[in-house]
Protein backbone atom coordinates (compact mmCIF):
# COMPACT_ATOMS: atom_id res chain seq x y z
CA UNK A 1 0.00 0.00 0.00
CA UNK A 2 1.33 3.32 -0.72
CA UNK A 3 2.99 5.23 2.56
CA UNK A 4 3.62 8.84 2.94
CA UNK A 5 6.68 10.06 3.72
CA UNK A 6 5.27 11.33 7.19
CA UNK A 7 4.35 7.83 7.51
CA UNK A 8 7.48 5.89 6.22
CA UNK A 9 9.60 7.93 8.85
CA UNK A 10 7.15 7.11 11.63
CA UNK A 11 7.41 3.41 10.64
CA UNK A 12 11.52 3.62 10.67
CA UNK A 13 11.51 5.63 13.99
CA UNK A 14 9.46 2.91 15.89
CA UNK A 15 11.41 -0.18 14.55
CA UNK A 16 14.57 1.56 15.52
CA UNK A 17 13.27 1.89 19.10
CA UNK A 18 12.16 -1.50 19.06
CA UNK A 19 15.91 -2.59 18.23
CA UNK A 20 17.23 -0.13 20.83
CA UNK A 21 15.17 -1.86 23.25
CA UNK A 22 15.79 -5.47 22.11
CA UNK A 23 19.42 -4.83 22.20
CA UNK A 24 19.63 -7.08 19.19
CA UNK A 25 21.96 -5.85 15.95
CA UNK A 26 21.91 -7.21 13.13
CA UNK A 27 24.89 -8.96 11.95
CA UNK A 28 26.27 -8.54 8.29
CA UNK A 29 26.58 -12.17 6.13
CA UNK A 30 29.91 -13.63 5.88
CA UNK A 31 32.52 -13.22 2.58
CA UNK A 32 32.13 -17.29 2.90
CA UNK A 33 28.39 -16.90 2.45
CA UNK A 34 28.24 -14.52 -0.28
CA UNK A 35 30.78 -16.24 -2.39
CA UNK A 36 28.71 -19.54 -1.39
CA UNK A 37 25.29 -17.90 -2.61
CA UNK A 38 27.02 -16.38 -6.30
CA UNK A 39 28.13 -19.79 -6.90
CA UNK A 40 24.97 -21.29 -6.14
CA UNK A 41 23.53 -18.63 -8.80
CA UNK A 42 26.32 -18.79 -11.06
CA UNK A 43 25.49 -22.92 -11.36
CA UNK A 44 21.80 -22.14 -11.46
CA UNK A 45 22.30 -20.10 -14.94
CA UNK A 46 24.72 -21.90 -16.24
CA UNK A 47 22.29 -25.15 -15.90
CA UNK A 48 19.57 -23.20 -17.38
CA UNK A 49 22.30 -21.76 -20.32
CA UNK A 50 23.60 -25.29 -21.04
CA UNK A 51 20.65 -26.96 -21.41
CA UNK A 52 19.01 -24.31 -23.85
CA UNK A 53 18.43 -25.72 -27.18
CA UNK A 54 18.28 -23.59 -30.46
CA UNK A 55 15.62 -23.65 -32.89
CA UNK A 56 18.30 -27.09 -34.75
CA UNK A 57 17.67 -28.64 -31.38
CA UNK A 58 21.59 -27.80 -30.53
CA UNK A 59 22.89 -27.25 -26.84
CA UNK A 60 25.54 -24.55 -26.41
CA UNK A 61 27.93 -27.05 -26.05
CA UNK A 62 27.10 -28.84 -29.39
CA UNK A 63 27.88 -25.57 -31.00
CA UNK A 64 30.90 -24.94 -28.87
CA UNK A 65 32.64 -28.09 -30.30
CA UNK A 66 31.61 -27.20 -34.10
CA UNK A 67 33.37 -23.70 -33.76
CA UNK A 68 36.70 -25.72 -32.57
CA UNK A 69 36.61 -25.65 -28.76
CA UNK A 70 39.74 -25.93 -26.82
CA UNK A 71 40.61 -28.60 -24.14
CA UNK A 72 41.08 -26.24 -21.57
CA UNK A 73 37.50 -24.25 -22.04
CA UNK A 74 36.07 -27.71 -22.60
CA UNK A 75 36.78 -29.04 -19.63
CA UNK A 76 36.02 -26.10 -17.43
CA UNK A 77 32.44 -26.19 -19.22
CA UNK A 78 31.72 -29.83 -18.70
CA UNK A 79 33.01 -29.08 -14.49
CA UNK A 80 29.94 -26.61 -14.54
CA UNK A 81 27.70 -28.41 -16.16
CA UNK A 82 28.76 -31.90 -16.28
CA UNK A 83 25.18 -32.76 -17.67
CA UNK A 84 25.59 -31.50 -20.91
CA UNK A 85 27.46 -34.29 -22.18
CA UNK A 86 24.12 -36.06 -22.53
CA UNK A 87 22.26 -33.99 -24.15
CA UNK A 88 21.38 -35.37 -27.89
CA UNK A 89 20.03 -32.42 -30.75
CA UNK A 90 16.83 -32.34 -31.47
CA UNK A 91 17.28 -33.47 -34.92
CA UNK A 92 19.56 -36.22 -35.11
CA UNK A 93 20.27 -37.28 -32.12
CA UNK A 94 23.85 -36.37 -31.52
CA UNK A 95 25.56 -35.69 -28.49
CA UNK A 96 28.37 -33.53 -28.12
CA UNK A 97 30.99 -36.81 -28.42
CA UNK A 98 29.05 -37.81 -31.67
CA UNK A 99 29.87 -33.68 -33.19
CA UNK A 100 33.10 -33.73 -31.91
CA UNK A 101 34.46 -37.03 -33.56
CA UNK A 102 32.54 -35.82 -36.69
CA UNK A 103 33.97 -32.29 -37.00
CA UNK A 104 37.32 -33.80 -36.92
CA UNK A 105 38.40 -30.77 -34.16
CA UNK A 106 38.74 -32.96 -31.57
CA UNK A 107 41.79 -34.85 -29.81
CA UNK A 108 42.04 -37.67 -27.40
CA UNK A 109 41.79 -35.53 -24.19
CA UNK A 110 38.64 -33.65 -25.26
CA UNK A 111 37.15 -37.42 -26.13
CA UNK A 112 38.24 -38.70 -22.60
CA UNK A 113 36.51 -35.77 -20.90
CA UNK A 114 33.37 -36.27 -22.43
CA UNK A 115 33.51 -39.52 -21.64
CA UNK A 116 34.40 -38.71 -18.07
CA UNK A 117 31.34 -36.51 -18.06
CA UNK A 118 28.80 -38.70 -19.28
CA UNK A 119 30.14 -42.44 -20.03
CA UNK A 120 26.77 -44.19 -21.29
CA UNK A 121 26.79 -41.03 -23.99
CA UNK A 122 29.44 -44.67 -26.07
CA UNK A 123 26.03 -46.52 -26.08
CA UNK A 124 23.73 -43.82 -27.29
CA UNK A 125 22.80 -43.70 -31.19
CA UNK A 126 22.33 -40.71 -33.25
CA UNK A 127 19.01 -41.41 -35.48
CA UNK A 128 20.75 -43.81 -37.83
CA UNK A 129 21.84 -45.98 -35.29
CA UNK A 130 25.37 -44.50 -35.26
CA UNK A 131 27.23 -44.94 -32.27
CA UNK A 132 30.48 -42.63 -31.26
CA UNK A 133 32.74 -45.76 -32.98
CA UNK A 134 31.03 -45.26 -36.36
CA UNK A 135 31.52 -41.56 -36.07
CA UNK A 136 34.78 -42.14 -35.16
CA UNK A 137 36.24 -44.93 -37.84
CA UNK A 138 33.91 -42.72 -40.58
CA UNK A 139 35.49 -39.50 -40.11
CA UNK A 140 38.47 -39.40 -37.41
CA UNK A 141 41.95 -39.69 -38.48
CA UNK A 142 43.02 -40.41 -35.08
CA UNK A 143 43.97 -44.18 -34.29
CA UNK A 144 44.41 -43.28 -30.49
CA UNK A 145 40.40 -42.17 -30.35
CA UNK A 146 39.54 -45.58 -32.17
CA UNK A 147 41.57 -47.82 -29.68
CA UNK A 148 40.17 -45.63 -26.71
CA UNK A 149 36.72 -46.38 -27.78
CA UNK A 150 37.05 -50.06 -28.38
CA UNK A 151 38.79 -49.99 -24.87
CA UNK A 152 35.47 -48.09 -23.41
CA UNK A 153 33.21 -49.67 -25.16
CA UNK A 154 33.89 -53.01 -26.86
CA UNK A 155 30.46 -54.17 -27.87
CA UNK A 156 30.30 -50.96 -30.35
CA UNK A 157 33.27 -52.65 -33.06
CA UNK A 158 30.33 -55.09 -33.80
CA UNK A 159 27.00 -52.37 -33.53
CA UNK A 160 25.66 -52.03 -36.73
CA UNK A 161 23.52 -49.11 -38.11
CA UNK A 162 19.97 -49.07 -39.08
CA UNK A 163 20.30 -48.41 -42.58
CA UNK A 164 23.00 -50.16 -43.78
CA UNK A 165 23.32 -52.20 -41.22
CA UNK A 166 27.18 -51.50 -41.29
CA UNK A 167 30.00 -52.20 -38.79
CA UNK A 168 32.24 -49.51 -38.27
CA UNK A 169 35.20 -51.42 -40.47
CA UNK A 170 33.02 -51.08 -43.24
CA UNK A 171 32.59 -47.72 -42.42
CA UNK A 172 36.46 -47.40 -42.54
CA UNK A 173 37.17 -49.01 -45.49
CA UNK A 174 34.73 -47.25 -47.80
CA UNK A 175 36.56 -43.49 -46.85
CA UNK A 176 39.78 -42.26 -47.51
CA UNK A 177 41.82 -40.05 -45.09
CA UNK A 178 45.63 -40.04 -43.79
CA UNK A 179 44.86 -42.80 -41.09
CA UNK A 180 41.67 -45.13 -42.93
CA UNK A 181 44.79 -47.79 -43.69
CA UNK A 182 45.66 -47.73 -39.43
CA UNK A 183 42.22 -47.31 -38.51
CA UNK A 184 41.15 -50.64 -40.33
CA UNK A 185 44.85 -52.47 -38.75
CA UNK A 186 43.14 -50.64 -35.47
CA UNK A 187 39.38 -52.47 -36.11
CA UNK A 188 40.82 -56.04 -37.52
CA UNK A 189 43.06 -56.15 -34.49
CA UNK A 190 40.19 -55.99 -32.02
CA UNK A 191 38.20 -58.31 -33.49
CA UNK A 192 39.44 -60.78 -36.33
CA UNK A 193 35.61 -61.93 -37.52
CA UNK A 194 34.58 -58.16 -38.65
CA UNK A 195 36.16 -58.88 -42.16
CA UNK A 196 33.10 -61.59 -42.87
CA UNK A 197 30.47 -59.31 -41.88
CA UNK A 198 28.09 -58.15 -44.39
CA UNK A 199 26.07 -55.22 -44.59
CA UNK A 200 22.44 -54.63 -46.16
CA UNK A 201 24.50 -54.56 -49.64
CA UNK A 202 25.56 -58.08 -49.04
CA UNK A 203 29.16 -56.36 -48.86
CA UNK A 204 32.41 -57.12 -46.42
CA UNK A 205 34.90 -54.82 -45.69
CA UNK A 206 37.02 -56.83 -48.15
CA UNK A 207 34.31 -56.02 -51.46
CA UNK A 208 34.30 -52.26 -50.95
CA UNK A 209 38.17 -51.76 -50.67
CA UNK A 210 38.46 -54.21 -54.05
CA UNK A 211 35.98 -52.05 -55.56
CA UNK A 212 37.81 -48.81 -54.82
CA UNK A 213 41.07 -50.34 -56.03
CA UNK A 214 39.33 -51.19 -59.31
CA UNK A 215 37.99 -47.22 -59.14
CA UNK A 216 41.51 -46.19 -58.68
CA UNK A 217 42.76 -48.65 -61.29
CA UNK A 218 40.09 -47.06 -64.00
CA UNK A 219 40.73 -43.76 -63.31
CA UNK A 220 43.80 -41.82 -65.71
CA UNK A 221 46.68 -41.79 -63.70
CA UNK A 222 45.52 -44.86 -61.54
CA UNK A 223 47.08 -47.87 -63.73
CA UNK A 224 50.14 -46.04 -64.71
CA UNK A 225 50.98 -45.61 -60.74
CA UNK A 226 50.48 -49.01 -60.12
CA UNK A 227 52.52 -50.42 -63.19
CA UNK A 228 55.29 -47.80 -62.41
CA UNK A 229 55.52 -49.18 -58.74
CA UNK A 230 58.67 -51.56 -58.59
CA UNK A 231 59.63 -51.14 -54.38
CA UNK A 232 57.39 -50.25 -51.18
CA UNK A 233 58.54 -46.81 -51.24
CA UNK A 234 56.26 -46.02 -53.82
CA UNK A 235 53.00 -47.39 -51.85
CA UNK A 236 54.35 -45.55 -48.74
CA UNK A 237 52.05 -43.08 -48.76
CA UNK A 238 48.96 -41.49 -51.21
CA UNK A 239 45.92 -42.82 -52.02
CA UNK A 240 47.67 -46.00 -53.27
CA UNK A 241 49.49 -46.41 -50.60
CA UNK A 242 46.62 -46.39 -48.62
CA UNK A 243 44.39 -48.40 -51.00
CA UNK A 244 47.50 -51.21 -50.96
CA UNK A 245 47.73 -51.30 -47.02
CA UNK A 246 43.92 -51.60 -46.72
CA UNK A 247 43.75 -54.54 -49.27
CA UNK A 248 46.70 -56.62 -48.29
CA UNK A 249 45.53 -56.28 -44.39
CA UNK A 250 41.62 -57.71 -45.05
CA UNK A 251 43.46 -60.26 -48.09
CA UNK A 252 45.38 -61.80 -44.95
CA UNK A 253 42.78 -61.19 -42.64
CA UNK A 254 40.45 -63.50 -44.70
CA UNK A 255 43.36 -65.85 -45.75
CA UNK A 256 43.86 -66.63 -42.15
CA UNK A 257 39.98 -67.36 -41.75
CA UNK A 258 39.82 -69.80 -44.60
CA UNK A 259 42.11 -71.40 -42.59
CA UNK A 260 40.36 -70.77 -38.57
CA UNK A 261 43.90 -69.58 -37.99
CA UNK A 262 43.72 -66.32 -34.68
CA UNK A 263 46.14 -63.63 -36.80
CA UNK A 264 48.10 -61.07 -34.60
CA UNK A 265 48.70 -57.75 -35.49
CA UNK A 266 52.42 -58.91 -36.47
CA UNK A 267 50.85 -61.23 -39.07
CA UNK A 268 49.07 -59.01 -40.69
CA UNK A 269 51.76 -56.01 -41.41
CA UNK A 270 54.46 -58.93 -42.21
CA UNK A 271 54.60 -59.36 -46.13
CA UNK A 272 55.12 -63.53 -45.72
CA UNK A 273 52.67 -65.25 -47.99
CA UNK A 274 51.26 -62.02 -48.80
CA UNK A 275 51.02 -63.32 -52.52
CA UNK A 276 49.54 -66.66 -51.21
CA UNK A 277 46.82 -64.63 -49.36
CA UNK A 278 46.40 -62.22 -52.10
CA UNK A 279 45.72 -65.34 -54.55
CA UNK A 280 43.71 -67.17 -52.02
CA UNK A 281 41.43 -64.03 -51.26
CA UNK A 282 40.84 -64.07 -55.10
CA UNK A 283 42.45 -59.88 -55.38
CA UNK A 284 42.49 -57.68 -58.17
CA UNK A 285 44.82 -59.39 -61.00
CA UNK A 286 46.90 -55.87 -60.99
CA UNK A 287 46.83 -56.04 -57.23
CA UNK A 288 48.68 -59.68 -57.50
CA UNK A 289 50.66 -58.60 -60.08
CA UNK A 290 52.14 -55.40 -57.59
CA UNK A 291 52.81 -58.44 -54.84
CA UNK A 292 54.20 -60.36 -57.16
CA UNK A 293 56.68 -57.55 -58.95
CA UNK A 294 57.85 -56.65 -55.17
CA UNK A 295 58.16 -60.34 -53.80
CA UNK A 296 59.00 -62.29 -56.62
CA UNK A 297 61.02 -65.18 -54.20
CA UNK A 298 57.29 -65.96 -52.79
CA UNK A 299 56.23 -67.73 -56.08
CA UNK A 300 58.56 -70.17 -55.26
CA UNK A 301 57.47 -70.61 -51.14
CA UNK A 302 54.43 -72.79 -49.47
CA UNK A 303 52.04 -71.09 -47.42
CA UNK A 304 50.62 -72.62 -44.06
CA UNK A 305 49.09 -75.27 -45.87
CA UNK A 306 52.12 -76.42 -47.56
CA UNK A 307 50.36 -75.27 -50.88
CA UNK A 308 52.30 -72.70 -53.66
CA UNK A 309 50.90 -69.53 -55.01
CA UNK A 310 50.34 -71.70 -58.50
CA UNK A 311 48.18 -74.22 -56.76
CA UNK A 312 46.01 -71.84 -55.00
CA UNK A 313 45.29 -70.15 -58.31
CA UNK A 314 44.11 -73.05 -59.50
CA UNK A 315 41.71 -74.33 -56.67
CA UNK A 316 40.22 -70.08 -56.62
CA UNK A 317 37.43 -68.85 -58.67
CA UNK A 318 38.56 -65.09 -59.42
CA UNK A 319 35.95 -62.51 -60.94
CA UNK A 320 35.90 -63.80 -64.07
CA UNK A 321 37.98 -66.72 -65.90
CA UNK A 322 40.18 -64.23 -68.00
CA UNK A 323 41.25 -62.95 -65.07
CA UNK A 324 42.18 -66.10 -63.66
CA UNK A 325 43.63 -67.05 -66.44
CA UNK A 326 45.83 -64.22 -66.36
CA UNK A 327 47.38 -64.66 -63.23
CA UNK A 328 48.00 -68.78 -63.82
CA UNK A 329 50.08 -67.63 -66.80
CA UNK A 330 51.63 -64.70 -64.76
CA UNK A 331 52.46 -67.19 -61.96
CA UNK A 332 54.48 -69.88 -64.54
CA UNK A 333 55.87 -67.87 -66.80
CA UNK A 334 57.64 -66.68 -62.98
CA UNK A 335 58.06 -69.95 -61.63
CA UNK A 336 57.34 -72.38 -64.28
CA UNK A 337 58.73 -75.99 -61.97
CA UNK A 338 55.28 -75.34 -60.07
CA UNK A 339 53.50 -77.49 -62.33
CA UNK A 340 55.11 -80.29 -61.64
CA UNK A 341 54.72 -80.06 -57.74
CA UNK A 342 51.83 -81.69 -55.93
CA UNK A 343 50.06 -80.16 -53.03
CA UNK A 344 49.83 -81.90 -49.14
CA UNK A 345 46.88 -84.14 -50.86
CA UNK A 346 48.56 -85.32 -53.90
CA UNK A 347 46.56 -83.32 -55.96
CA UNK A 348 49.19 -81.37 -59.61
CA UNK A 349 47.93 -77.70 -60.34
CA UNK A 350 46.62 -80.03 -63.49
CA UNK A 351 43.73 -81.70 -61.13
CA UNK A 352 43.03 -78.74 -59.27
CA UNK A 353 42.32 -76.51 -62.73
CA UNK A 354 40.65 -79.10 -64.01
CA UNK A 355 38.52 -79.30 -60.17
CA UNK A 356 37.95 -75.72 -60.70
CA UNK A 357 36.27 -75.68 -63.90
CA UNK A 358 39.52 -73.71 -65.56
CA UNK A 359 38.49 -73.33 -69.43
CA UNK A 360 41.39 -74.82 -71.52
CA UNK A 361 41.95 -71.77 -73.20
CA UNK A 362 42.01 -69.34 -70.16
CA UNK A 363 44.70 -70.99 -68.21
CA UNK A 364 44.55 -75.23 -68.27
CA UNK A 365 46.56 -75.07 -71.36
CA UNK A 366 49.35 -72.83 -70.13
CA UNK A 367 49.72 -75.80 -66.70
CA UNK A 368 49.68 -78.71 -68.91
CA UNK A 369 52.11 -77.34 -71.36
CA UNK A 370 53.76 -76.51 -68.27
CA UNK A 371 54.23 -80.38 -67.24
CA UNK A 372 52.36 -82.25 -69.68
CA UNK A 373 53.62 -85.46 -67.60
CA UNK A 374 50.89 -84.52 -65.08
CA UNK A 375 47.90 -85.61 -67.38
CA UNK A 376 48.72 -89.78 -67.20
CA UNK A 377 48.84 -89.01 -63.36
CA UNK A 378 45.47 -89.64 -61.54
CA UNK A 379 43.52 -87.49 -58.86
CA UNK A 380 45.24 -88.30 -55.77
CA UNK A 381 42.06 -87.62 -53.80
CA UNK A 382 39.69 -89.36 -56.14
CA UNK A 383 41.78 -91.66 -58.42
CA UNK A 384 40.10 -90.45 -61.11
CA UNK A 385 42.35 -89.84 -64.75
CA UNK A 386 42.17 -86.04 -65.25
CA UNK A 387 39.61 -86.42 -68.12
CA UNK A 388 37.19 -88.53 -66.31
CA UNK A 389 37.70 -85.54 -63.61
CA UNK A 390 36.69 -83.26 -66.41
CA UNK A 391 33.02 -85.36 -66.61
CA UNK A 392 32.06 -85.78 -63.05
CA UNK A 393 29.01 -84.10 -61.68
CA UNK A 394 30.46 -82.52 -58.79
CA UNK A 395 32.87 -80.65 -61.37
CA UNK A 396 29.73 -78.90 -62.82
CA UNK A 397 27.84 -78.21 -59.24
CA UNK A 398 30.68 -75.99 -58.15
CA UNK A 399 29.70 -73.81 -61.04
CA UNK A 400 25.85 -73.63 -60.63
CA UNK A 401 25.64 -71.51 -57.60
CA UNK A 402 24.88 -68.88 -57.17
CA UNK A 403 26.28 -65.93 -55.81
CA UNK A 404 25.05 -64.63 -52.23
CA UNK A 405 24.62 -60.62 -53.16
CA UNK A 406 21.96 -62.11 -56.23
CA UNK A 407 20.46 -63.51 -53.53
CA UNK A 408 20.52 -60.45 -50.85
CA UNK A 409 20.01 -57.63 -53.10
CA UNK A 410 18.39 -57.04 -56.25
CA UNK A 411 20.27 -53.71 -56.43
CA UNK A 412 22.44 -54.34 -59.70
CA UNK A 413 24.96 -51.97 -60.94
CA UNK A 414 26.77 -52.05 -64.35
CA UNK A 415 29.93 -50.96 -65.34
CA UNK A 416 30.90 -52.15 -68.33
CA UNK A 417 31.17 -49.29 -70.44
CA UNK A 418 34.01 -48.34 -67.64
CA UNK A 419 35.47 -51.72 -67.63
CA UNK A 420 35.65 -51.55 -64.08
CA UNK A 421 33.45 -54.57 -62.74
CA UNK A 422 32.53 -56.98 -65.13
CA UNK A 423 29.27 -58.54 -64.28
CA UNK A 424 29.50 -62.40 -63.31
CA UNK A 425 26.52 -63.92 -61.53
CA UNK A 426 29.04 -66.77 -59.95
CA UNK A 427 31.37 -64.94 -58.46
CA UNK A 428 30.81 -64.29 -54.71
CA UNK A 429 30.41 -60.94 -53.59
CA UNK A 430 31.37 -58.04 -56.42
CA UNK A 431 27.95 -57.40 -57.65
CA UNK A 432 26.46 -54.90 -55.64
CA UNK A 433 28.73 -51.68 -55.42
CA UNK A 434 26.96 -48.61 -54.17
CA UNK A 435 27.62 -45.72 -56.22
CA UNK A 436 28.47 -43.55 -52.54
CA UNK A 437 32.06 -45.45 -52.26
CA UNK A 438 33.21 -44.68 -55.57
CA UNK A 439 32.18 -40.80 -55.67
CA UNK A 440 34.38 -40.35 -52.54
CA UNK A 441 37.65 -39.48 -54.23
CA UNK A 442 38.38 -37.22 -56.95
CA UNK A 443 39.65 -40.11 -58.79
CA UNK A 444 36.76 -41.00 -59.46
CA UNK A 445 35.10 -38.09 -60.75
CA UNK A 446 36.08 -38.43 -64.53
CA UNK A 447 33.99 -41.66 -65.25
CA UNK A 448 31.29 -41.20 -63.03
CA UNK A 449 28.57 -40.59 -65.48
CA UNK A 450 29.64 -44.46 -66.75
CA UNK A 451 28.43 -45.61 -63.37
CA UNK A 452 24.78 -46.80 -63.79
CA UNK A 453 22.95 -47.48 -60.69
CA UNK A 454 19.26 -50.07 -60.80
CA UNK A 455 17.33 -49.02 -58.24
CA UNK A 456 13.53 -49.82 -58.15
CA UNK A 457 11.79 -48.84 -61.48
CA UNK A 458 11.77 -52.26 -62.88
CA UNK A 459 9.32 -55.04 -61.78
CA UNK A 460 10.08 -58.51 -60.24
CA UNK A 461 8.83 -60.12 -63.52
CA UNK A 462 11.43 -57.88 -65.79
CA UNK A 463 14.21 -59.14 -63.23
CA UNK A 464 13.04 -62.44 -62.85
CA UNK A 465 13.07 -63.06 -67.32
CA UNK A 466 16.52 -61.47 -67.41
CA UNK A 467 17.90 -63.41 -64.31
CA UNK A 468 16.92 -66.77 -66.00
CA UNK A 469 17.46 -65.49 -70.16
CA UNK A 470 21.48 -65.03 -68.14
CA UNK A 471 21.18 -68.39 -66.04
CA UNK A 472 20.35 -70.17 -69.54
CA UNK A 473 23.13 -68.78 -71.55
CA UNK A 474 25.78 -69.38 -68.59
CA UNK A 475 24.82 -72.81 -68.02
CA UNK A 476 24.98 -73.45 -72.51
CA UNK A 477 28.54 -71.30 -71.71
CA UNK A 478 29.71 -73.61 -69.12
CA UNK A 479 28.55 -76.82 -70.89
CA UNK A 480 30.76 -76.03 -73.87
CA UNK A 481 33.51 -75.02 -71.99
CA UNK A 482 33.24 -78.74 -70.47
CA UNK A 483 33.00 -80.71 -73.53
CA UNK A 484 35.30 -78.53 -74.74
CA UNK A 485 38.24 -79.61 -71.64
CA UNK A 486 37.02 -83.15 -72.03
CA UNK A 487 38.14 -83.24 -75.71
CA UNK A 488 41.39 -81.68 -75.36
CA UNK A 489 42.49 -84.18 -72.52
CA UNK A 490 41.26 -87.09 -74.56
CA UNK A 491 43.18 -85.50 -77.30
CA UNK A 492 46.42 -85.45 -75.32
CA UNK A 493 46.24 -88.73 -74.08
CA UNK A 494 43.99 -91.45 -75.89
CA UNK A 495 45.32 -94.59 -74.51
CA UNK A 496 43.75 -93.79 -71.11
CA UNK A 497 40.16 -94.26 -72.75
CA UNK A 498 40.90 -96.98 -74.80
CA UNK A 499 40.05 -100.90 -73.55
CA UNK A 500 43.46 -102.50 -72.81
Amino acid sequence: MYVSKMGFASLAASRLAVAETSNVSPTPPSRRSIIRNLIRLSLCAAFQVATRLNRHGASPLHLAIVKGLSDVWLGRLLWAHRAAASIQDGEWFLTPLHVALRYRRTSLVAVSLLVDAHTACLAAPSRMGYLPMHVAAQFCSSVDIICYLALMHPPAILARTLRGKETPLHLACSVDNPSSDKIVLALLDCDPDLVTSRNAFGQTPFSIVYGMWDAFEASPNGRIKIEATNSLADVSDGLLGRLWNKLRYLAKARHFNQYNVRHSHTSLVSYNSLLHASIGTSCPPSFIFLVLRLFPDQASTNDMSDRLPLAIAASVQFRCCLEGGQVIEKLLSEYPRAASIPDAGGSYPLHLAIENCIPWTMGLHSVFHAYPEAIDIDHGPSGLAPFMLAATPKRKQRREGKSENFELSKTRIDLHRSKVLPRNDSFDEYEAMPYRFLSLSPWFKSWEEDVSLMIGGVGDEVLEENSARDNTISLIEREQTQLETIYQLIQLNPTRVLPA
